[in-house]
């Protein structure tokens, strides 16, 4: 008679387990945390600061001159998007750092891990003063005394 069976189906009567994939799981930054602080010198300024690695969003709003500093932790290399990049000054770790001079309007704006490549530093305006006080290339128009 043919007759229902439970159980499994193969001839030796072994019960197989079915082949479990391996989960996906997001690479984790490596190197200690960057804390990165973002500003603009326009109002109404938006930005993201994106992890590379991991793509997770770190920090999000809107800028403005009179705004304080927004701050975030970032580990590894980061990218910045805004609606006007060319406005914004970022500091990484109290140093600061130039938006590359090629991007503006929607571009975003890539950041190595300042651990093990540092970006290009902000040129000052300001000239070194000089043993006499003045700045270089500035001449000295104070009137002398007496």
């Amino acid at each position: 008679m043919g007759g229902f069976s439970v159980g499994p189906s193969s001839s030796t009567g072994q019960n197989k387990r079915p082949e479990s994939r391996p989960k996906a799981v997001a690479p984790v930054p490596t190197g200690r945390p960057h804390l990165v602080g973002i500003s603009s010198i326009r109002p109404d300024t938006s930005f993201q600061i994106f992890e590379q690695s991991t793509g997770e969003l770190r920090k999000s709003g809107v800028l403005a001159p009179r705004n304080g500093e927004e701050l975030c932790s970032v580990r590894g290399a980061f990218v910045v998007k805004s609606n006007a990049i060319e406005f914004l000054h970022v500091r990484i770790d109290n140093i600061s750092y130039n938006i590359p001079p090629d991007k503006s309007g929607f571009d975003p704006a890539y950041f190595p891990d300042p651990e093990t490549t540092p970006p290009a530093v902000f040129p000052t305006n300001k000239a070194a003063p000089t043993k006499s006080g003045t700045a270089p290339g500035k001449a000295n128009t104070a009137p002398k005394g007496r």
